[in-house]
């Protein structure tokens, strides 16, 4: 069972925590997130802090029977990512800082990802788009 919490810190930065089973340990896209990914070892409910790029490989290459997202989970978020697709930023809402840096990234297209807790799925829309 892959155990999934999103939340956000009192800076208001997203994290995206996870308890996995040792079965799944095996599975070489858990293997890479457990490479990046930060152990708290005071946290028993949740000891892996994982980079959230991996969200979306996790959901969709599990089977939904081996996914929860825990109830206090936020369901949506926003995210852009810079000219390239090297690296992606994300937020629960558009602050100055966040689109501060949507500028210094050339104002590429900002998508809402909602996710659907019941069925495990991800929803990805344009929501701001810069107009020439």
């Amino acid at each position: 069972m892959i155990n999934i919490l999103l939340e956000v810190n009192k800076k208001g930065v997203l994290i995206f925590r996870a308890n996995i089973d040792k079965i799944h340990k095996e599975n070489l896209i858990i293997k890479r997130c457990l490479f990046e990914s930060k152990i708290i070892k005071s946290n028993r409910k949740y000891p892996y802090n994982i980079p959230m790029k991996f969200l979306l490989p996790i959901i969709n290459n599990f089977h939904k029977k081996y996914i929860y997202f825990d109830e206090n989970s936020i369901s949506e978020f926003l995210e852009f990512s810079d000219e390239y697709d090297d690296k992606y930023y994300y937020s629960y809402k558009a602050n100055a800082s966040y689109m501060k840096k949507w500028r210094e990234e050339f104002c590429p297209k900002i998508y809402k990802v909602i996710i659907d807790k019941n069925k495990i799925s991800i929803n990805k829309n344009i929501i701001f788009e810069r107009f020439i």
